[in-house]
């Protein structure tokens, strides 16, 4: 992190020290990276795992996260290959919750539902493909001054906060299917 010394300040031919301890500013978006990743992430949930030919398996993408995040859809969309694909109508609203997870609140959503029926028996891998979010970061006040702006009159403005976009994917899943 980069810091700004205080500095003094000359007023009627006196020297004044500022009390506050000088700000603080990050010096890599690393930091901010790692942190989000702790904070928002992509599910992607089979209804099964072990199937028969040309049964119906269901995947759900849901994104839990505990900042203000804006989904602005998918990057790359999910590799399904063996499998003839239907996808389920979303609501544009998209239904938000609150879950714990790692005895952490999110805020979780369904964005993405798929019907799958397998053309073959065998081991298959779903890649789930990758999708875009907006994330707002609230900056922590660094002075009296910060602290009166970001008061809950002001915090709709976003004055003190920033958007950050962030690609997010989740682990693959491997489908068995057997023969019927």
């Amino acid at each position: 992190q980069g810091q700004f010394p205080s500095l003094p300040t000359a007023m009627q031919q006196q020297q004044y020290q500022s009390s506050q301890p000088p700000p603080t500013f990050p010096s890599s978006s690393a930091d901010e990276a790692s942190e989000i990743d702790q904070n928002i992430f992509l599910k992607v949930v089979p209804n099964q795992t072990t199937l028969y030919t040309n049964q119906q398996l269901v995947l759900i993408y849901s994104l839990y996260t505990r900042y203000d995040t804006r989904y602005e859809g998918f990057v790359e969309e999910p590799e399904t290959s063996g499998f003839w694909i239907e996808e389920f109508p979303m609501d544009r609203d998209l239904g938000k919750r609150t879950e714990t997870y790692n005895h952490r609140k999110y805020i979780g959503a369904d964005i993405k539902k798929l019907a799958l029926f397998p053309m073959a028996p065998g081991e298959y891998e779903i890649k789930p493909g990758t999708i875009k979010v907006s994330v707002q970061l609230e900056q922590k006040p660094s002075s009296m001054l910060d602290e009166f702006f970001s008061d809950s009159f002001f915090s709709g403005s976003g004055l003190f906060s920033r958007r950050v976009d962030k690609v997010l994917t989740a682990p693959s899943t491997t489908i068995t299917v057997k023969p019927f």
